[in-house]
């Protein structure tokens, strides 16, 4: 794992609070005809640059980052539990340090000390991927005409929708209950939908296309929920057919592998 090299930030508790929820993506995935609340790793990556802080998470199918700006942070890496980071904080700023393999948090008049973590358990899949989507942005999204998010994967199927009609839709849909969302866009169109043998939700949102292409993807992941505790105002959709879905705001990335359908 890389080395802290003592670094330090200091954040709001209470924003702090909303990033380890959403780096962790806690909400209902599909689970046989039903949902189930899960979440990904409790280990998070997090990684300081001078002006930045970048929270990191994912899985086999799943890449997260929260993007935090931050003056005057030390440069560093280390892995931490969230559920321990999350049961220091209570209100106002906390510093977080970390050296020699222990975390350094000072909360008001109290100092909490605990260690860091060796790795998390798909470091990997975080290191492979982030050089393309750390700063793989709503605002450097929309002003390409493609997205290359990985070695081998440059998506063109790019779409601009706006976050609170998005919401909206996929909180409506989670509603039918099997937590299985399919998208389908085009140039001027975007619907959202899931659909069981005897329900099914089907909602049109404002959408434009960088191109002119119609493409569907078909995912389970919490979007609704996770989008809430951000406040950028649009947010860029990157799929195809089969592919894997990127979802870019200012403050977030995340993409998400394709739920393969039953044939």
């Amino acid at each position: 794992m890389p080395k802290g090299d003592n670094m330090k930030i200091t954040i709001d508790s209470k924003e702090l609070k909303n990033i380890l929820q959403i780096v962790t993506l806690r909400g209902k995935y599909n689970q046989g005809l039903g949902s189930k609340i899960e979440s990904l790793p409790d280990q998070i990556y997090i990684q300081a640059t001078n002006d930045m802080v970048y929270f990191y998470n994912g899985n086999p199918s799943t890449f997260v980052v929260y993007r935090h700006e931050c003056e005057n942070a030390e440069e560093g890496s280390f892995c931490v539990s969230s559920t321990m980071l999350a049961k220091y904080l209570d209100s106002g700023e906390v510093t977080i340090s970390e050296k020699n393999s222990r975390v350094r948090m000072l909360s008001g008049s109290s100092v909490i000390t605990f260690p860091s973590v060796f790795r998390s358990p798909h470091l990997n899949i975080v290191v492979r991927l982030k050089d393309y989507l750390s700063d793989l942005t709503y605002t450097t999204v929309m002003d390409g005409t493609s997205a290359k998010v990985t070695d081998r994967l440059t998506l063109e199927g790019i779409y601009s929708v706006r976050k609170s009609e998005l919401v909206d839709a996929m909180n409506m849909a989670e509603r039918v209950g099997n937590s299985v969302y399919r998208l389908d866009a085009d140039a001027e169109s975007m619907v959202v939908s899931s659909q069981t043998t005897n329900q099914e939700v089907t909602t049109n949102i404002w959408c434009k296309g960088v191109k002119d292409i119609a493409s569907t993807t078909v995912v389970s992941l919490p979007v609704g929920k996770v989008l809430d505790y951000v406040d950028d105002a649009r947010v860029a959709l990157c799929f195809e057919d089969d592919k894997p879905l990127v979802i870019a705001t200012d403050s977030i990335t995340i993409m998400r592998a394709p739920r393969e359908e039953p044939r």
